[in-house]
């Protein structure tokens, strides 16, 4: 096992275990899901809200052999991604209604190999999906740091790495002082 491979392996363990409440919980949905499980059936991979781009994901996995169940994380999905979303390419689409454990209970019948995101839309189910499963996962707990440019910064600099001077602000007079303070001529915005 590579230095990577142990540091994440190590990281996965630590994050999952710190709420041990969850992590029997966790548990518990495994060995219910493995007492409905049949030896022998095909691994599949969900994805969650695969729309925009993410449509081809499913079409590419099944030519790889890996078929595919669609999770939608909201009841309906919304209306610039519905052309974009194609539920012939899936096994089956299961909508989440924001009980996780429920969710959880319809990915029983399956035998569920993997979860990604097929979309930006998809990225917190997906985690929390992926860890409680026990698969492969970044996990829940930093999750709003993948998708909120503040919280990627605190939590790299809060690990030692160095990154771009950055705020968070509700006014454009913020950024100009904050800017102007700095020296800075040119500032990148991200919303």
């Amino acid at each position: 096992m590579g230095k990577f491979e142990a540091e994440l392996t190590t990281s996965i363990f630590v994050d999952f275990t710190k709420t041990s409440a969850r992590y029997i919980s966790a548990i518990n949905r495994q060995e219910q899901c493995l007492m409905k499980s049949d030896t022998g059936r095909t691994p599949v991979c969900v994805v969650v809200d695969a729309y925009s781009t993410g449509k081809y994901l499913a079409k590419e996995l099944m030519s790889r052999g890996l078929p595919c169940v669609h999770v939608q994380s909201v009841p309906e999905i919304p209306s610039g991604y519905q052309k974009s979303f194609s539920a012939s390419d899936f096994i089956c689409n299961i909508t989440h209604h924001g009980n996780l454990d429920y969710t959880l209970s319809q990915l029983c019948d399956y035998d569920v190999a993997h979860v990604i995101a097929g979309s930006e839309l998809g990225v917190e189910l997906t985690d929390l999906l992926s860890e409680s499963l026990n698969l492969l996962t970044n996990g829940a707990q930093l999750t709003r740091a993948r998708r909120d440019k503040f919280e990627m910064m605190k939590a790299l600099r809060a690990k030692g790495i160095k990154t771009a001077e950055y705020l968070k602000a509700f006014h454009a007079s913020e950024i100009i002082s904050w800017a102007a303070e700095r020296g800075f001529e040119k500032v990148v915005l991200k919303p």
